[in-house]
Formats: C-alpha cells, structure tokens, sequence
C-alpha cells in the first residue's frame, strides 16, 4: 500500500516532484495538501482510513 501526500508551504506551486515520485513508483494515491491541492483544514477532516 503506497500513499505519497506533499505538503506545500503556498510560496510555491510547482507539483514536479509528485509526478516524478508517481511515475518511478506508482503509489495507490497522492495528494498535494496547501497550494495547489486540496486545502489544510480540508484534508485535516478527511478520515484517513478510508484511504487503505
């Protein structure tokens, strides 16, 4: 079970190093958490369990 999540600080916006990391290792799911993605208090209410 592979889970990537990238946390952006919202200075940049730039998602290269998610793709990269999906494409050498194909991970079930990836999220970009801040800028770009899907918001903090947002991804804070998500019941990760739910996820596996």
């Amino acid at each position: 079970m592979n889970i990537f999540t990238e946390v952006k600080s919202g200075y940049r916006t730039m998602n290269a190093g998610l793709s990269e990391f999906a494409k050498r290792f194909a991970p079930k799911h990836s999220f970009v958490i801040g800028s770009g993605g899907v918001p903090v208090g947002e991804f804070l209410q998500w019941n990760i369990g739910e996820l596996f």
